[in-house]
């Protein structure tokens, strides 16, 4: 579903820790894990343009862009890119770090049913190659 249609979703997760988890370039596909008081969750964007956040965020609350988050972001992108910016494709993320956004076409939000023992792992586990783990950052 479009970003703007998975708002409701993605405010089901208010109050989490989101980590992120894959960025996959060649899909423009970006996952971050969410740390929940119901448990963990996965949010997954695809046809993703613009990333801007920090590996981890606390106390998360996501919305979707207005007009003056949106032409902000624009004033960062290249001229082309910035005239296919929208509003509805455009995701603010208001955590303790700062506020962030991602642009990107479509988001969802799935639980996951056995964290501790299948997914746990992720939030340990090093972002990269002799890296920090998100919990050490």
């Amino acid at each position: 579903m479009r970003i703007a249609e998975a708002i409701p979703g993605l405010q089901e997760l208010e109050g989490a820790t989101l980590y992120w988890w894959g960025y996959v370039v060649s899909l423009s596909q970006f996952r971050m894990l969410a740390q929940h008081s119901r448990g963990f969750a996965e949010v997954r964007f695809w046809n993703v343009h613009y990333v801007d956040s920090p590996v981890v965020m606390h106390n998360a609350r996501m919305r979707l862009g207005n007009a003056e988050d949106t032409a902000r972001v624009r004033s960062y992108l290249h001229l082309e890119s910035a005239g296919r910016l929208r509003d509805e494709h455009h995701l603010v993320i208001e955590a303790q770090e700062g506020v962030f956004s991602i642009w990107g076409w479509g988001g969802e939000v799935t639980w996951l049913p056995h964290p501790a023992s299948t997914f746990a792992g992720a939030v340990v586990a090093p972002l990269w190659e002799r890296g920090p783990a998100p919990l050490d950052l």
